[in-house]
């Protein structure tokens, strides 16, 4: 029983391990798309960008049109 509980017990913890909510860096850049699905890390973006505005991070640029998209909802033109 002890065996199974420290097994799920490590398993929970690696699967666990990927799923933070870590600011992308500039070298890591996400997709507008990307920042559609993950609304706070999306915030956390912005505000980041918003606190040092003469950088140059691609992620800043993503992230605000992400929450431009998220506002307007889904495009209805086709």
């Amino acid at each position: 029983m002890l065996k199974y509980l420290l097994s799920a017990i490590v398993i929970s913890t690696v699967v666990l391990s990927g799923c933070g909510n870590e600011i992308p860096d500039k070298n890591d850049v996400k997709p507008i798309s990307w920042y559609v699905e993950h609304p706070e890390i999306r915030k956390e973006m912005i505000k980041k960008c918003r606190d040092n505005p003469g950088e140059k991070n691609p992620n800043c640029t993503n992230a605000i049109f992400a929450d431009y998209e998220d506002y307007k909802g889904p495009d209805t033109e086709k």
